[in-house]
């Protein structure tokens, strides 16, 4: 009887784990991408927009920008921790630099969206320098 007990606890056990792992896997997020000349080319729209006055294309381009940002911090986020599983200083040291520079124009540009039209010529600049620290 303790064996039967003892061999369903293991069977148990081990469907758990493997019910674990296979959900784990499907739950880990994909790499982000990232496209500079994308970037460029709304960055480049957006000035457009805020060039004739037009808040409300300005708002929802912005939007647009804001996910490529997003995306931007997020790859040099899963650059720098695939660097630490490498072992990799060199490499780690340059993400960490970009991660602070990206994050200091993130937060630059936050401070500016509430006003695009009045901040053009700053977003404008701002958006240059963030994507001059895309590789």
């Amino acid at each position: 009887m303790k064996r039967i007990l003892f061999v369903c606890c293991l069977l148990t056990a081990a469907c758990t784990f493997t019910c674990h792992t296979q959900s784990y896997a499907q739950a880990a997020p994909a790499m982000p991408t990232v496209s500079k000349p994308d970037l460029i080319a709304k960055t480049a729209q957006l000035k457009t927009l805020l060039d004739a006055g037009d808040a409300v294309g300005g708002k929802a381009k912005w939007d647009e920008i804001h996910k490529i940002l997003m995306s931007a911090l997020s790859l040099t986020k899963y650059n720098i921790k695939s660097a630490v599983e490498a072992h990799n200083d060199v490499a780690k040291a340059h993400y960490t630099d970009v991660m602070i520079n990206q994050r200091n124009i993130y937060a630059s540009l936050i401070q500016m969206r509430d006003n695009l039209v009045a901040n053009k010529d700053a977003v404008n600049a701002k958006l240059t320098e963030f994507t001059a620290t895309i590789d």
